[in-house]
């Protein structure tokens, strides 16, 4: 009990957050020409909320598996004014099997809220906009929710206090997306006529064109979007930005990719046997079958299918199973490649990653690179010798002694809690453990980030990065302070400034030159650049530049085996 419970109070922030309470009965209507919204105004905080705002025909029973097809065109629509004055359900959310025992692992749910109903009918997305707003035309943010696209939901990451701090300079826009296998079952049966593939990403992507039709009618300008999510979201950024190879002209000005999940892009053999798991477990023979199964049927052989899996062995602990794959139409090809080729839109880009990203995906009951070894086999496309034993020169486990147990990680309250849930008495004890979570946040998580600034830099685009050493310092650190998560608090002025850099990335497309609503300097964030590889350091009591660590021959292998890892 213990462990749960301090698990809910260190990081209970990134769950769902919900809106503040209604001080007042003025009731928003705005007319979107296709329908009339009514919303509510929160006076407290100066801002009108629009929940559940429809932007797709509810994808069920035969619209399974198929592309989103927008409201406008395809709805029934009523005359009468909808009200969206209260949170919509959100999209059926998924289990992983590895990530219900007592490791951190557990933390990849909280992006769901057992409070929320869930529906296959949640093609649906929120708007925030202030009551009093600094021009008729302003500058629009879309989130994307994190969750490892098998959990989540619109307001896992409430923009109330962010859109109130940005005082009448911004509307936020979050929206939701099929997950786990309603959005990202990729059989090759799906290049054909039965279905498509990554319906959660062309979810997303049929969002985006709704806030350029309609935004206007809540103030916004559709020509200054700026695209922004974290974890499954940062990757959802990343694979917007590589849509069809790379837009001249995307629906967005500006792409925010934090701490982006790139787990593996599993290739048409996993797909194909990911596809049969689920037949076999819902005793069908073919997707037709699986359209006609009721919602509760099919929500009930999804979820039996990430355990059947995960005991057959075809995904091993730290993949979420389901996700986005490379289809030749939406995702050309893995994002490492698209990017090093400019296959990407050409938008100035911040992105970030938080110290400690791989420990929340490590497996604390595995104690030798042998016993990960097996684990990632599983994961990864057929390692060769060569493979390990670059691997293991890399990451020695002399990298992992007492020099290592010097970063304020070790000294801040999160490592006690590890402590209790991992086989540790003292942090010297295990560093096959912190060898292991090196290398699934370098991976997964901190590598791509140095691939896609280096990248920009690469084709003369912006591009901005930081490192977010404090708070929690594992995945999802680096958004406390933006969203007032008020848990292991970094300092004041480092959270403001932190706000400041996104609400001027947002507003002007560059972290630096739009001045702090609170009147307060800060450091100045440098491009990153070829020579110096320059990024922010973000410590809990000091912002610095230095040279980007993720610059290096570690990520270089990576980089080098996106065949084997696949992303």
């Amino acid at each position: 009990m213990i462990k749960s419970l301090l698990l809910v109070s260190i990081l209970g922030g990134a769950c769902t957050l919900g809106a503040p309470s209604h001080s007042t009965n003025d009731y928003p209507v705005v007319d979107l020409g296709y329908a009339k919204y009514r919303g509510v105004r929160n006076a407290t905080y100066g801002l009108d909320y629009y929940f559940g705002i429809r932007y797709a025909v509810a994808p069920e029973g035969n619209l399974r598996w198929q592309a989103p097809q927008d409201i406008e065109s395809h709805g029934k629509h009523s005359s009468g004014i909808i009200d969206a004055t209260i949170v919509g359900p959100q999209c059926v959310q998924g289990p992983t099997a590895w990530a219900n025992g007592t490791n951190f692992g557990a933390l990849q749910v909280l992006g769901a809220s057992s409070q929320i109903p869930a529906s296959e009918d949640c093609l649906l997305l929120n708007v925030l906009k202030p009551v009093s707003p600094k021009s008729k035309s302003l500058p629009v943010l879309v989130y994307i929710h994190g969750g490892g696209y098998v959990t989540g939901n619109s307001i896992s990451s409430d923009g109330s206090d962010f859109t109130k701090y940005a005082q009448g300079n911004v509307i936020w826009v979050s929206i939701q997306y099929r997950l786990g296998a309603y959005g990202f079952l990729n059989p090759k049966e799906f290049d054909g006529h039965e279905g498509v593939k990554n319906a959660g990403l062309l979810d997303q992507r049929l969002a985006l064109e709704w806030v350029q039709h309609h935004i206007s009618a809540f103030g916004g300008d559709p020509s200054k979007v700026t695209i922004w999510g974290g974890s499954a979201g940062g990757g959802s950024v990343v694979n917007q930005m590589i849509y069809k190879g790379g837009e001249k002209k995307p629906p967005y000005r500006g792409a925010i990719a934090e701490f982006p999940w790139l787990q593996p892009y599993h290739d048409d053999t996993f797909l194909q046997k990911q596809y049969q798991n689920l037949l076999n477990d819902a005793k069908c023979g073919n997707v037709a079958c699986l359209r006609s199964l009721s919602p509760s049927k099919l929500e009930t052989v999804i979820n039996k299918s990430y355990y059947t899996a995960y005991d057959a062995g075809l995904y091993s602990y730290g993949d979420m199973f389901y996700g986005p794959s490379v289809d030749g139409t939406f995702v050309h090809d893995l994002p490492s490649v698209e990017f090093n080729k400019g296959n990407f839109a050409r938008v100035p880009l911040m992105t970030n990653h938080d110290s400690f990203e791989g420990i929340l995906f490590t497996n604390f009951s595995t104690t030798s690179f042998n016993e990960n070894k097996a684990q990632w086999q599983k994961t990864w496309h057929s390692p060769t010798p060569k493979f390990w034993e670059s691997l293991s020169q890399l990451y020695p486990l002399s990298s992992f002694g007492a020099t290592y147990y010097e970063q304020p990680f070790f000294r801040s309250l999160t490592f006690p809690l590890i402590a209790l849930l991992a086989p540790l008495s003292a942090p010297g004890v295990d560093p096959a453990l912190w060898q292991t979570q090196q290398i699934n946040g370098d991976v997964n998580i901190n590598c791509p980030t140095y691939y896609f600034a280096a990248a920009a830099q690469k084709y003369g685009v912006p591009a901005y990065k930081s490192i977010f050493d404090a708070g929690v310092y594992v995945h999802s650190a680096a958004d406390f302070p933006i969203f007032n998560v008020d848990i292991f608090t970094v300092d004041s002025s480092v959270a403001t400034a932190v706000k400041d850099y996104f609400l001027s990335f947002i507003i002007h497309g560059d972290p630096n030159t739009f001045p702090s609503v609170s009147h307060q300097t800060r450091t100045h964030w440098p491009q990153y650049g070829k020579k110096n590889y320059a990024i922010l350091n973000v410590s809990d009591t000091n912002i610095a530049a230095q040279r980007d660590p993720d610059a290096s021959d570690r990520c270089d292998f990576w980089h080098s085996q996106s065949a084997i890892v696949r992303n």
